[in-house]
């Protein structure tokens, strides 16, 4: 063998010596610890694996289904419920930071020896960095088998059976018969909501924004069976109609509004978190919303339907127009586009208390707009399409194109009978 070849090779052994030297723990360190390496590389690919394989069994709907989303599904978050939903206390802050605590914990000491030179700096940092790699990997993969792989399944509209006239190969209405149809809908919903508000309160104008007086015990209880009548109503699986406990408060409603977020599902728990703070007249139909993501429902249009169907289907006529007004309100965006005076015409025939809750949402919301609020979308938006969720945050206003399509499909109405 030649002697270039020779040094080469020492010149790869001595690498190599030093890679072994660098990763391995030292005996001179007393404190120095394997990192494992190997075994926190695989857990680490957990979530990526979890990811590919919802990707591919998108391909399979009717596979994920039957499988995932009418069995293992709700078996997990019942499972989950019946240990987190015993108490009304939020607990899924208190599970993060239980869990940042554990991950956290050998740091100081990792710290204490590197400082006083019982341990490498660099044995540190392998060991650390390979850890949080690994529960990631284990959380990742934990989100997409408690909940996540709900994002797989078809559409609403394809598991329903229902026609879609929007889709890009059908030939699109004419402007005018979308707008007319839009604006009946519109009206059918400004008029039940302006009834429900009078059942509600006793007047068309309580003089204050309304909700201060109805209770979370009350509006879960109203949700639930408003979700047992969707159920029968659309014949769901048995299991859709279940309860998944209470939707809680969460502890800073000041944080969470400053981040844009009236409400959002903790899969690791099967909570329902609410922003205590959100109006009254918004919160059975937020409450709505997080209650469908407690049922396996992925989609933000889809689950802010679900909400609505929820809503307007319970007895109880306050979270009855909770409902109607965000579906007129959805609706209105859209005629708004459409034909701004006729949606400006409409809007004006809400009596004089449904038009005081509208500038108090209004009202809330804007007081918190600013950069922070602008992240925080970005990043939800990003969530929202790495998860297969077209449209990103816009798929929250896709709803109305569902309430037009439920409507069609329901001899033109698009508010289901509650009898």
């Amino acid at each position: 063998m030649s002697e270039p070849t020779d040094s080469k090779m020492k010149n790869q052994w001595a690498i190599l010596a030093r890679v072994r030297s660098f990763l391995l723990p030292n005996p001179a360190y007393e404190c120095d610890r394997p990192p494992r390496l190997i075994r926190r590389a695989i857990l680490c690919l957990l979530a990526p694996l979890a990811i590919l394989l919802t990707w591919v069994c998108a391909f399979f709907p009717k596979i994920v289904e039957q499988v995932y989303a009418n069995a293992i599904g709700p078996a997990v978050t019942r499972a989950l419920s019946s240990v987190f939903g015993l108490t009304t206390l939020n607990l899924s802050g208190f599970v993060v930071v239980v869990f940042l605590l554990w991950l956290l914990w050998p740091a100081p000491r990792a710290v204490y020896h590197v400082v006083k030179r019982r341990r490498r700096l660099s044995n540190a940092l392998i060991c650390g960095v390979g850890r949080v790699a690994a529960t990631c990997g284990i959380v990742g993969a934990a989100f997409y088998a408690f909940w996540g792989m709900n994002y797989a399944r078809a559409g609403l509209i394809d598991r329903m059976g229902w026609r879609d006239p929007f889709v890009p190969e059908a030939t699109p209405p004419p402007r005018d018969v979308i707008e007319d149809e839009v604006a009946g809908l519109c009206e059918q919903l400004i008029e039940e909501a302006n009834r429900a508000y009078e059942a509600a309160v006793g007047s068309p104008d309580l003089g204050k924004a309304t909700g201060e007086d109805v209770t979370w015990e009350r509006l879960n209880a109203s949700i639930d069976e408003g979700y047992r009548r969707v159920q029968r109503e659309f014949r769901l699986v048995p299991a859709f109609a279940e309860g998944r406990g209470p939707a809680k408060r969460f502890y800073s409603g000041e944080l969470i509004s400053t981040l844009g977020i009236a409400g959002f599902y903790f899969p690791w728990t099967a909570e329902a978190n609410i922003n205590p703070f959100v109006p009254g007249c918004q919160l059975p139909c937020v409450m709505g919303h997080e209650k469908a993501h407690q049922r396996g429902i992925s989609s933000e249009d889809e689950a802010n339907f679900f909400g609505y169907l929820a809503c307007v289907m319970s007895e109880d006529e306050y979270v009855r127009y909770s409902g109607l007004l965000f579906a007129q309100r959805q609706l209105l965006f859209v005629l708004l586009d459409l034909n701004f005076e006729r949606a400006e015409a409409l809007a004006s025939q809400r009596i004089p208390g449904v038009q005081r809750d509208v500038d108090y949402m209004k009202n809330f919301w804007t007081q918190y707009e600013g950069p922070v609020r602008t992240a925080s979308l970005a990043m939800n938006n990003a969530y929202l399409k790495a998860n297969r969720v077209k449209g990103g945050l816009q798929s929250y206003n896709l709803s109305a194109k569902l309430l037009v399509i439920y409507s069609r499909e329901n001899s033109g109405f698009c508010v289901p009978s509650h009898d």
